[in-house]
């Protein structure tokens, strides 16, 4: 009997020992779970004012800086900008360099697009730029011979995420994509007949990307934000109450407009604001020199979700998303997204 209850005992200790163990265990893993839950890092947000750097340089390009004795820089050695670049003005008769940002390779970082301007229907790239750890890298760079593409050479973005390379001067053609990091271009095929792009996928519709002047620098998100909950008011400028208006704005080639309290900022130009007249949700009015009776525009003011439309013909059609606000100011219609002034700054 003595034997009998030693076993009972012993097997009641060996259960207790054990659900003691298991619930032990249960704990642990469920902390150890509960660690690995609150260790995981979040994903870091891209610094794209990082890119400004390379605004810069080329806004010095278009801009045609002088120094302090009013004689012109020569930056034509700056390593960070594509030599075409200083001929976009006298060569190509283009107004500016405009930008875009757009994720190639859908890796959650979008690259810098430097081109030659909006009014070149191809946008004519001069450079393009990434950020990799925290860092601005070219990708076409020296080392891959993509830095003096846009006058023989051309490299285009394709639908794909991928790019098609051609060269008028020395007859090369290439297939490139980005690297699995996204930080350097790798040669897919090349060669020196036109059948290395022949079959490749679609050229991006660059017409309709939103091109930023390189004047126009990047803000942080938050800046941005705060720019985007000023609302044009259409009642009320034409009550003379230009409060929603006042601001910066900003078209593809640079082109700016600057409004305060009292209408447009501006020594040489006017907007008689008060002659301006409503049409389907917009204002509709002229621009043009002081005191003189020719050399104006139409200036077309849409609020953010109207879009703008053709009071004559009817067969317009707006370029763009009508989400934002902006102005149109022009001797005709405009094709490209481009083409609006919009506001960068109060």
């Amino acid at each position: 009997m003595k034997k009998s209850h030693l076993l009972v005992g012993l097997g009641i200790s060996i259960s207790l020992l054990t659900a003691c163990q298991n619930s032990s265990s249960n704990t642990a893993t469920k902390e150890a779970e509960t660690t690995t839950q609150t260790t995981v890092a979040p994903k870091p947000v891209t610094d794209y004012t990082l890119y400004n750097s390379v605004l810069k340089d080329y806004k010095e390009v278009v801009e045609n800086v002088t120094n302090n004795n009013g004689q012109k820089k020569s930056n034509s050695n700056n390593p960070n900008v594509n030599s075409t670049a200083y001929s976009v003005k006298r060569v190509y008769d283009a107004p500016g360099i405009s930008y875009t940002l757009e994720d190639f390779d859908k890796n959650g970082v979008d690259e810098l697009v430097i081109t030659m301007g909006p009014t070149r229907e191809d946008h004519a790239t001069l450079d393009i730029y990434t950020i990799s750890d925290g860092k601005v890298i070219r990708l076409t760079n020296k080392d891959n011979k993509l830095d003096k593409i846009g006058d023989k050479s051309n490299l285009y973005p394709l639908e794909d995420g991928t790019f098609s390379y051609s060269s008028t001067d020395t007859a090369n053609y290439a297939h490139y994509r980005l690297n699995q990091k996204g930080d350097a271009f790798e040669i897919v095929t090349e060669g020196t007949t036109e059948d290395i792009i022949k079959n490749l996928p679609p050229k991006i519709d660059l017409k309709q990307k939103e091109w930023k002047p390189t004047q126009w620098y990047i803000t942080s998100p938050e800046k941005q934000k705060e720019v985007a909950k000023k609302k044009l008011d259409i009642q009320a400028i034409q009550n003379g109450d230009y409060s929603s208006l006042k601001g910066t704005w900003v078209d593809g080639t640079g082109h700016t407009f600057i409004f305060d309290e009292n209408g447009l900022v501006d020594e040489k130009y006017e907007m008689k604001l008060s002659y301006f007249k409503e049409y389907k949700g917009t204002l509709i009015g002229g621009y043009g020199p002081k005191n003189l009776p020719v050399g104006g525009a139409a200036v077309y003011i849409v609020p953010g979700g109207v879009p703008m439309t053709d009071d004559r013909s009817g067969t317009f059609v707006d370029p763009i998303q009508t989400d934002k606000d902006r102005i149109f100011a022009g001797q005709q219609f405009p094709r490209f997204a481009s083409e609006f002034h919009y506001r960068i700054d109060e």
